[in-house]
């Protein structure tokens, strides 16, 4: 599990994720496609996630993400 803090509209957020890079496939290996997911949505000691998670704010926050892992690779 990873873990980050993100500044999302004047929220601070901290961020407990997974992510898989994607792998190139090979003559002996089938790859795999980048995978991405959020597991928790910290504010202080409050799990906020499922106030996100049916919301497009969470897509909002991934796209955060995503860039900042590539940003750092």
């Amino acid at each position: 599990m990873n873990h980050t803090v993100i500044e999302y509209q004047g929220l601070t957020l901290d961020i407990e994720f997974s992510y898989q890079p994607e792998e190139r496939q090979e003559l002996e290996y089938p790859g795999c496609d980048e995978e991405f997911t959020i597991e928790k949505i910290m504010i202080g000691e409050q799990n906020l996630y499922e106030l996100f998670q049916n919301n497009e704010l969470i897509e909002e926050i991934e796209d955060i993400m995503i860039k900042q892992l590539k940003d750092n690779y």
